[in-house]
């Protein structure tokens, strides 16, 4: 299942993302694969908003229009999340428990049949109901960022890489650690051909955009030599292996940079032959706004360095 976790403000959002759900599929087409906009919720200062109705009935509507253009036996390949908000005492208002991470991880538990749905919105569940059919018995899962572009057979390449026995993940004794193969495949990501010509800010720092394949498919060193990779928070997992692993490993709210852990337990591994395009901060202040999250988020798994790592339960 191909998936986009984000924060969306209302219902523009969400068509335009549907439509890249859209693109995705043409540019990945099979049987076996699902595409899902997981929505995550804007913080308030109350648990629900008028904007929710709105952004609910613009998912439900883009999506069915879609499963009916391309039917498919069982559950429609295109769906929509879109899930409740709680109380964070620490950023004293109401959002989505442990923002993009804890989306992903309740989206995990949800598809694996652990948890009811936690969601306040969900077609998945909503087609299951009404067909009376079952939960598809999904494998993989790639993330993508609301920016990034899933290009042509990029997807299936991802799969492909996956699933091959050489990087079959295996776990340690305690199963809190992928020690042989590996659970997540990191792309390369390049920055998008549009992005890189948006302003003048872009065309001096965002480098070339579009896809070179014939200059630029080359190896990290670095990586190559550990045999594992950086995950950036784009890229396919296990969804089976991710849940056992990671599912009692953060303690909440101490965590807002999740992919560095991610990758570390679940031993990422690189694949510099399958590319995926990224956008790219058309303005000054937008890159210095990406850059003090980044910064932010490195500093809280600072922590991890130590030979003590505290965990969700101990």
């Amino acid at each position: 299942m191909v998936i986009i976790p984000t924060i969306v403000e209302g219902p523009k959002k969400v068509r335009d993302l549907i439509s890249k759900l859209e693109v995705f599929y043409l540019a990945n087409k099979s049987e076996n694969i699902y595409f899902t906009l997981l929505g995550d919720t804007k913080p308030l200062d109350r648990k629900e908003d008028k904007i929710d109705e709105e952004i609910i009935k613009a998912g439900e509507e883009e999506i069915n229009k879609l499963n009916k253009k391309y039917l498919k036996d069982g559950l429609g390949r295109f769906q929509f999340i879109y899930r409740k908000r709680t109380w964070n005492e620490g950023e004293r208002c109401f959002l989505g428990w442990e923002r993009k991470r804890g989306l992903i991880t309740e989206f995990n538990e949800y598809l694996l049949g652990n948890i009811k749905s936690p969601f306040l919105a969900n077609t998945i569940q909503n087609e299951i109901e009404k067909k009376q059919i079952k939960m598809p018995n999904i494998k993989y899962i790639i993330t993508l960022d609301s920016d990034t572009n899933l290009v042509l057979n990029s997807g299936l390449e991802l799969i492909g890489a996956a699933s091959h026995i050489l990087n079959k993940p295996e776990l340690n004794n305690t199963k809190d650690a992928v020690i042989k193969g590996h659970a997540i495949i990191q792309p390369r990501v390049g920055i998008d051909l549009v992005s890189a010509r948006k302003s003048l800010f872009t065309k001096i720092f965002a480098g070339a955009g579009g896809v070179d394949s014939y200059a630029n498919a080359i190896s990290d060193i670095y990586q190559d030599n550990f045999e594992e990779g950086i995950f950036t928070g784009k890229g396919i997992y296990d969804l089976q292996i991710f849940s056992t692993v990671l599912k009692d490993q953060i303690p909440e709210n101490t965590v807002l940079s999740h992919d560095l852990l991610e990758g570390s337990y679940l031993r990422c591994g690189l694949a510099t032959d399958i590319f995926l395009l990224d956008g790219y901060p058309y303005k000054y202040n937008a890159f210095t706004t990406r850059l003090r999250r980044w910064i932010r988020g490195d500093w809280q798994i600072i922590r991890w360095l130590k030979t003590t790592i505290k965990t969700k339960n101990r």
